[in-house]
């Protein structure tokens, strides 16, 4: 298997053993004019949680970069749309757990973290930055 295509693999194994979720493969799409990609284009599934993996660049000497999201059912109350904050936690420290039992805690990193309330689902979005999973 291409080295690229296997971590990218792994590392959605990696997300969906930890967590529970189902991870789905994502595609990071260019801005184009006068378009974008509305949330409900990019969830896979509707009414349950799961993780979207888009794979960025990837070098043999640094590694990939990733975009995460994870989709979560928005909380409604009194008509005010709300993250469920608890499981929103619960599912981003069983992912720090997992990256840093498979790669060290110093060796990977997160930035650009983002959180978007929509219905019916929520993301909360970040890009990763980590090791490849085997040296090539």
């Amino acid at each position: 298997m291409d080295p690229v295509v296997n971590d990218a693999y792994r590392l959605r194994k990696l997300l969906e053993k930890a967590t529970g979720l189902k991870v789905y493969k994502s595609e990071l799409i260019a801005n184009y004019f006068n378009g974008y990609l509305s949330i409900v284009q990019e969830y896979k599934n509707e009414t349950n949680p799961h993780i979207t993996v888009a794979q960025g660049s990837w070098s043999i000497e640094n590694g990939g970069e990733y975009k995460i999201s994870f989709y979560t059912p928005t909380i409604v109350i009194k008509g005010k749309r709300m993250l469920n904050t608890r499981f929103v936690k619960d599912v981003a420290y069983k992912i720090v757990e997992a990256l840093n039992d498979e790669f060290g805690e110093d060796n990977w990193n997160t930035c650009n973290e983002e959180q978007k309330c929509w219905l019916p689902m929520s993301r909360n979005s970040f890009y990763l930055q980590i090791p490849n999973f085997e040296k090539y």
